[in-house]
């Protein structure tokens, strides 16, 4: 999962520095950084924050497919 936050963090950044759709871009940046957070925090609390980091990550894919399937 962590390639996968890593890779939406490029794609993310590289939307932005483009400048065609910046929303988009924010929103895998969003995405990505909430993985990356949620599954470093350590020990027993990574459980929780782990699963909350996925849940964020998956919520700001969908709102950057929604701009772009709009």
């Amino acid at each position: 999962m962590i390639c996968l936050a890593l890779f939406n963090l490029v794609v993310g950044v590289m939307a932005m520095k483009a400048g065609e759709s910046p929303d988009v871009g924010r929103w895998l940046v969003f995405a990505a950084v909430s993985a990356l957070v949620g599954n470093a925090l350590p020990g027993p609390i990574m459980t929780f924050t782990g699963n909350l980091g996925e849940a964020c990550m998956q919520y700001g894919l969908l709102n950057a497919a929604r701009i772009v399937y709009k």
